[in-house]
């Protein structure tokens, strides 16, 4: 699928409550289905509830998540 791979709410510009543009491609490619959900939960600490607007926007990959979290912390 192809993906922003960077959807941080900083990269989201709204007009009236909608959005108008989305910006910042430069991380864009062809990633599995779940990796944009995984890819914008990295840094939430500014907007806490950034977690729940992705789970209505996008679906929540819970498994996925967990696997990739875990994966992270090996490698780091």
């Amino acid at each position: 699928m192809f993906t922003h791979n960077d959807l941080h709410y900083t990269n989201i510009m709204v007009h009236n409550g909608h959005i108008s543009a989305i910006i910042d491609w430069a991380e864009s490619g062809w990633y599995p289905d779940y990796w944009e959900y995984n890819s914008a939960l990295i840094d939430t600490t500014l907007r806490p509830d950034y977690n729940a607007i992705l789970d209505d926007a996008i679906g929540a990959t819970p498994c996925e998540y967990l696997m990739v979290q875990t994966l992270r912390q090996t490698l780091a």
